[in-house]
């Protein structure tokens, strides 16, 4: 458990209503796990991510990409995760996991956006994130809910993500 080192802040809070990844790095200030906990891993770097490359996605794979930050913030704020006064950082760890499936999983859009965006999702993920164990059991879970035992997510195209103009 660790206890909150920063008081409430309400900006930060705002920030999961208005989808800013700001809220990830206010949420690490507050209760700070570390560099290898899912705030600054996962959900930082990857909200970034998601935002800097919308554009390379096809119309499908960015009304999920918009979907999943949503949702995720949506699920956060709901959680009250911020508001706490302490945390167990290994719990929120397999909460957020949980969360990012549910996001991906909880319509088709993954299923309907994954082929033709395959290269655009596997540009997100980098070579640590390959061997995070907990956040590849997630992906392979997502991904065999729309073709189980046919996507290997582990497995690097060949082909550059397209970027759209």
């Amino acid at each position: 458990m660790i206890k909150a080192v920063k008081p409430f802040n309400r900006t930060c809070a705002g920030y999961a209503h208005s989808n800013n990844c700001e809220y990830y790095q206010c949420f690490e200030e507050r209760f700070p796990c570390g560099e290898k906990y899912w705030m600054k891993v996962w959900g930082y770097k990857y909200c970034e991510r998601l935002t800097k490359h919308l554009q390379n996605f096809d119309s499908v794979g960015q009304r999920l990409v918009l979907h999943i930050k949503k949702c995720l913030f949506k699920k956060f704020s709901n959680a009250r995760y911020y508001n706490m006064n302490e945390i167990n950082c290994n719990q929120l760890k397999t909460s957020a996991y949980r969360l990012l499936y549910e996001c991906y999983t909880e319509n088709r859009l993954f299923c309907d956006a994954y082929d033709s965006n395959r290269n655009c999702f596997q540009e997100l993920i980098d070579n640590n994130e390959r061997h995070d164990y907990q956040a590849m059991k997630t992906m392979i879970g997502v991904a065999n809910k729309c073709h189980p035992k046919k996507i290997n997510l582990l497995q690097r195209s060949t082909e550059k993500c397209q970027i759209i103009v």
